[in-house]
């Protein structure tokens, strides 16, 4: 779910000058943008990432409107729509963009790219934009987006798209069982046996050796991975071993987890083969079931992940901001404002399918209409939580934790969870404590 990192631009680095070399067939589109960004104060440069398919025009033509209603509102204002690079390639160049002094005025962000250009001075904070605009409130966006767009006190971006865990049922199945949608992680235990009756021997598909859906178990049981400064790995905690140890008893003593998924098979794809009743997935893969799925088409209904001894899972997503040496700061803001608005919200939902940030767009009847399966979302947007946007966090959770512990802990049945993790400990802190002492 995370871009590559940012770049430095007072400390040019050889992955950065290496990057931009193999970058060379997209230097020129880079180069190819106007480049009165610098000097002009009434024009204005937009980059945003594109992904495959019959999204990428989509997206084009989304942002190409919102820069033609921003020019009706600025007589002679010019504003310049790149939306051609793919995502894996956008940071990086992006970050030759910022070496060279000539970044796009507003850009798309993630939540961890954000960090990391605002930590190195490279954002401008929009807190006086915020306070002077009737129109933005970051109390219609996302709680947890909004969190992870403060960097030491300061907001440098605001919350565009979002991104939400949920459950996933066959609402065919569970109407014939005459079984309520789950609310509680207890409830689809508990539904598992009218499950097993109707053919389906593993009820439950998840991923339990991908981080990004194992930590939802460690926060759902009071637990997280940093503490809340960064500073300390925290996984030590009976919290955060006894929410690891309920996954494990959902594959092991519970059994309502496929062991193949330990062995590699994905969730998606035995959801698709019709073997499970329940798949935890993510929003963004609402609006494809159908089109991925055909066989379980209209099939199926959606709803908020379960709860465990609290409701809380993962909401995150893509950002707007503003790099700090604009010409045109107030041009800027009124750019990104107006995207976030409800309206806009709305029309990119319908263009996209994506998750929109702004709350007050699921309030819509239009949109409740539209989109019956975003119903979840209000609920999973307040109870929701961003993993820590540190550019270290990917080391420590993504590629220590999963190889040292989670490719080890969770295909076997009788694995001792806390002495694995006291075994990685050490390795964890120690990748944090360097990070702090650089940045100190």
């Amino acid at each position: 779910m995370q871009q590559q990192s940012g770049i430095n631009p007072a400390k040019t680095s050889r992955r950065s000058v290496l990057a931009a070399g193999a970058l060379a067939g997209l230097g020129a589109l880079s180069l190819s943008c106007n480049r009165r960004t610098a000097r002009s104060p009434d024009h204005l440069e937009f980059w945003t990432f594109v992904g495959a398919g019959a999204a990428r025009e989509a997206v084009r033509h989304y942002w190409e409107g919102i820069a033609s209603a921003v020019i009706e509102q600025h007589h002679g204002a010019e504003i310049s729509v790149v939306s051609e690079i793919p995502h894996e390639y956008y940071m990086s160049v992006l970050g030759t963009r910022f070496i060279g002094k000539n970044a796009p005025d507003v850009m798309v962000l993630d939540d961890s790219s954000m960090f990391e250009l605002a930590e190195e001075g490279l954002l401008l904070p929009l807190d006086d934009f915020i306070r002077a605009d009737p129109k933005y409130r970051n109390d219609n966006m996302v709680p947890s987006m909004v969190g992870a767009a403060h960097v030491n006190g300061k907001q440098y971006s605001v919350p565009q798209s979002g991104s939400a865990v949920d459950l996933i049922y066959r609402s065919d199945l569970f109407a014939s069982a005459k079984l309520s949608p789950p609310k509680t992680w207890q409830d689809v235990v508990n539904a598992c046996p009218a499950l097993r009756t109707q053919g389906i021997r593993y009820p439950l598909t998840l991923d339990p050796r991908e981080p990004f859906w194992v930590i939802n178990f460690i926060w759902q049981n009071g637990g997280q991975v940093l503490s809340d400064d960064s500073r300390t790995v925290t996984l030590s905690t009976p919290e955060a071993i006894g929410g690891l140890q309920f996954l494990h008893d959902l594959i092991h003593k519970y059994q309502v987890v496929d062991p193949a998924t330990v062995r590699g098979t994905t969730a998606r794809e035995l959801w698709g083969t019709g073997s499970a009743a329940l798949m935890m997935d993510g929003s963004w893969m609402l609006d494809r079931y159908d089109v991925l799925f055909p066989n379980l088409a209209k099939r199926w209904d959606v709803v908020p992940l379960p709860a465990g001894r609290v409701a809380r899972s993962f909401f995150g997503g893509q950002h707007l901001a503003i790099k700090r040496d604009t010409r045109a700061p107030q041009l800027a803001w009124d750019f990104v404002s107006l995207a976030v608005s409800s309206a806009s919200q709305l029309r990119f939902t319908e263009l996209t399918g994506n998750t929109p940030a702004n709350v007050k767009t699921l309030d819509q009847p239009e949109f409740r209409k539209e989109f019956p399966h975003f119903a979840f979302v209000r609920a999973a947007a307040f109870n929701g939580r961003n993993t820590p946007v540190v550019t270290f966090f990917r080391k420590v959770w993504y590629d220590v934790f999963k190889n040292s512990v989670l490719d080890k802990v969770m295909p076997d049945p009788n694995a001792d969870i806390a002495k694995s993790i006291a075994a990685v400990l050490p390795s964890m802190q120690a990748i944090v404590d360097d990070y702090w002492q650089q940045h100190a």
